[in-house]
């Protein structure tokens, strides 16, 4: 078994829990049952976690690392929400989406929007050259199998590595057309509100857009935080509670991330 961290320290906890994923080197095993324990301890306590791993056929060994990539989205989520809410700070954050990434694309060599991800944490960092490397190679693959969703991200990602205000407002046109003709996409809406959009050139229309898209059956804690960020900043935009702001307002109780003047 091979540990993420053998060492464990009080800044790697979300709140009181943690994660320690483990991953089996596949080459040491042998057919059947395989029997291996993980020890935990500190100056207090000590305690130990049985693993058993059965080598079993191929079409198990997928679902298992179907598995792998649900928990380390799961994970990247966590670590998202934790940096938007304030508790991690952005370099935290960005370490550990960073080795989260590496492993999804270790597992999925052929996960385009993983490595559109990855791309985007290269320009962070202001990796440009790999960024734009990294760019080409997701194009070509891109003009194989088109994907909506996915190639409104490239268009954004060439923004950001681009930094050009003339073609980023091509771009929004781009990618609002598309939008257009999946309103129920809202990874795509997304998008758009961090492009020079209508939806994104007043706070009243920016809410309004998160507001449809939420109603419209959008779940994801990503454009939870969104509202939660521009209600925190203007509670006056809270002028009506829909279930939809309602459904914001609990998300924003859960994860403790109301200020003072919402919650007047």
């Amino acid at each position: 078994m091979v540990l993420e961290k053998e060492i464990i320290r009080d800044e790697d906890f979300l709140g009181n829990c943690y994660r320690l994923p483990f991953y089996v080197a596949e080459e040491k095993l042998h057919g059947g049952k395989n029997f291996g324990s993980i020890r935990f301890y500190n100056p207090y306590l000590s305690f130990t976690v049985k693993v058993m791993v059965h080598q079993k056929s191929v079409l198990l060994k997928t679902v298992g690392i179907r598995r792998q990539k649900k928990h380390m989205l799961a994970e990247l989520m966590q670590y998202y929400e934790a940096f938007r809410t304030k508790k991690i700070s952005s370099s935290l954050w960005l370490k550990e989406t960073k080795e989260r990434v590496e492993k999804l694309m270790d597992l999925d060599d052929k996960d385009i929007g993983f490595k559109l991800f990855w791309v985007q944490l290269l320009i962070t960092e202001e990796r440009y050259n790999e960024a734009q490397w990294m760019l080409s190679q997701v194009d070509a693959l891109l003009e194989a199998e088109f994907q909506p969703s996915l190639y409104c991200y490239y268009l954004y990602l060439t923004c950001l590595y681009n930094a050009d205000e003339y073609y980023s407002q091509q771009v929004a046109g781009t990618i609002n057309a598309i939008y257009q003709k999946q309103p129920d996409n809202w990874r795509i809406g997304w998008l758009l509100l961090y492009l020079p959009s209508d939806c994104n050139r007043r706070v009243s229309a920016k809410w309004n857009f998160i507001l449809q898209l939420i109603e419209q059956g959008c779940h994801s804690p990503i454009m939870y935080m969104e509202a939660l960020s521009l209600l925190n900043q203007s509670p006056s935009l809270l002028i009506h509670l829909q279930e939809a702001a309602l459904r914001i307002l609990l998300y924003g109780a859960k994860m403790q991330f109301l200020s003072e003047g919402l919650m007047q």
